[in-house]
């Protein structure tokens, strides 16, 4: 039993040396490349992005330069490079005393024209009152050609009948005004009042002297006394001016009041009667004239506004005021929409022309990157395919996007028909600027578990590709193998450019899959996981060489 235990044994630390021998001889390979200048890279499994590789130009989502559309002093600028605007925000002013007469002009315009159109808007309205305007004219022309003549004629008799008697009684009261204000019995009565009222008043007049005149003046009865008193002098007083006042004669203005009153009624009396003779006669001619012409004019006016303004009225005024803002909106310049200011060219005081250039403004929410794709490989490029971007102004990052748009139609350049292509970038940041070139690649599939092979270590050797691998001393060459005696290659061989090329390296022809910038699919070959290929072999292991993928 023990044997059988140091015979396994043995045979596992052989398994070992053996695994630790191949790993120290490949170490010393790579080691020996290494140090002949050989830069060497091993074959592995992973994962394989295929792409489409294209050079592409950062843009802005939405990009605006804008211009001065008249001319004046600059009053003001409102911004800098870099602010942060919204759309409709004032950028840039000018001062309105530096501002031609028909940009001043152009706010009475506009308040003109924006009338106009309030006018024809709102036509409803107008309709409504029109057509209310057409049944009062038919209303007065039916009064006029069909009147009820017995009830008016009745109605304007009671009339006239009320309006005689006022009258009678406004004589009757103008005539009283050329006596006395009274009759004699009437005075006679105010002068009992009086005398009445005035013995009252001079009994309590000395009854107050007698009791309480000697109190103190702040005495709650001698006051309560005095008051009395007083109450009674101003009955007096108020008595003997009724007296007087009905024994006076009238003043001028109750003379002239009367005679007003009188001339008024006598005026209603004469409008009823003529009311009455004109029912007796039957419609007046000219009235009805008068009336037919007015019921003509306001179905003429009803006909025009019933339909509500043509289109083309419509169009018309809208213009108008589109045109008279235009011309006051030229005085400023507003941001057209949410961006950041990329460009400033004017400063206040400038002295502004037509047509100068004024900012830029660019949306930098969104970036795009624009490219070209060749014709052979558009068919492959979706819509929401990811995408993988460097550049070379910024090192050592490396950025991502997404397919948004691509072309329907080519576009010929030199002979070679690109289809162009739009990138939303998904991870920009404040070093990706428009303007910028990139190299772009699109992923087309995604494959894992690929035999991978660097892209720089891939030859074409009489259109094969090929690449170089070191390992075990390889067979000599024979010289039946004029190729192999050409590329010089073999233990210990040289190569064209001077350098000892390490013992056992091979040639392998390859069969290419997925590509992507780094790495290659190896879908056929005498290659497998762990071999170690050359990146930069010398000229004279490659004729007729030319590289590619």
């Amino acid at each position: 039993m023990k044997k059988k235990i140091i015979i396994i044994g043995g045979a596992v630390v052989l398994v070992i040396a053996v695994i630790l021998g191949f790993g120290i001889y490949r170490q010393a390979q790579v080691a020996r490349a290494a140090a002949q200048g050989f830069e060497t890279a091993e074959i592995r499994l992973g994962s394989l992005a295929a792409t489409i590789d294209a050079a592409g130009s950062v843009r802005s989502n939405q990009s605006a330069v804008l211009s001065w559309q008249t001319s004046g002093t600059l009053a003001q600028v409102n911004v800098k490079v870099g602010d942060v605007v919204q759309a409709g925000d004032i950028l840039a002013e000018l001062e309105q005393a530096s501002l031609s007469q028909n940009v001043i002009l152009a706010q009475a315009d506009l308040y003109s024209a924006q009338q106009a159109l309030e006018d024809l808007q709102n036509y409803e309205l107008q309709s409504a009152q029109a057509l209310q305007d057409l049944e009062n004219a038919q209303q007065a022309l039916d009064d006029l050609l069909n009147p009820n003549v017995a009830l008016d004629m009745a109605q304007a008799q009671v009339s006239l009948l009320d309006s005689e008697e006022a009258l009678a009684e406004a004589i009757k009261d103008r005539e009283r005004l050329n006596y006395q204000r009274c009759e004699n019995s009437t005075v006679e009565s105010y002068e009992a009042q009086y005398y009445l009222a005035l013995d009252r008043y001079q009994n309590q007049e000395d009854f107050y002297n007698e009791h309480y005149a000697p109190l103190p003046s702040t005495d709650p009865d001698r006051l309560n006394a005095l008051a009395t008193l007083l109450d009674m002098e101003e009955q007096t007083q108020m008595a003997l001016a009724n007296l007087n006042w009905c024994k006076g004669m009238a003043t001028e203005a109750e003379i002239a009041q009367a005679d007003a009153d009188v001339l008024l009624a006598q005026e209603r009396v004469a409008d009823i009667q003529t009311q009455i003779t004109d029912l007796q006669a039957g419609p007046d001619p000219v009235e009805v004239a008068l009336a037919e012409a007015r019921l003509a004019e306001a179905q003429r006016t009803y006909d025009e506004i019933k339909d509500g303004p043509s289109a083309e009225e419509l169009a018309a005024a809208e213009a108008r005021v589109a045109a008279a803002q235009a011309t006051l909106d030229a005085v400023r310049i507003t941001a057209p929409f949410d961006g950041v200011i990329t460009m400033v060219e004017n400063k206040p005081g400038d002295q502004i022309n037509a047509g100068m250039q004024a900012f830029r403004i660019d949306d930098l929410s969104h970036i795009l990157v624009d490219l070209g794709v060749s014709e052979v490989d558009i068919n492959q490029v979706e819509i929401g395919q990811p995408v993988v971007l460097t550049f070379d102004a910024i090192i050592g990052k490396e950025y991502h996007g997404k397919v948004v748009e691509a072309g329907l139609v080519g576009v010929q350049n030199q002979g070679v028909v690109n289809f162009n292509v739009t990138i939303e970038m998904t991870d920009a940041d404040a070093d990706v600027l428009p303007g910028m070139t990139c190299a772009v690649g699109i992923v087309t599939s995604q494959i894992d578990d690929a035999l991978l092979v660097p892209t720089e270590a891939i030859r074409t050797v009489n259109g094969q590709r090929v690449v170089y691998v070191l390992g075990a001393p390889a067979a000599q060459p024979t010289p039946a193998d004029p190729e192999a005696t050409q590329e010089g290659f073999g233990p210990m061989g040289m190569g064209g450019g001077g350098a000892a090329v390490p013992a056992g390296t091979r040639m392998v022809e390859i069969t290419l899959g997925a590509t992507s910038f780094t790495y290659c699919q190896v879908t056929g070959g005498d290659l497998k996981v762990g071999d170690i290929v050359i990146l930069n072999p010398p000229d004279s292991l490659t004729p007729m060489m030319e590289f590619g993928r």
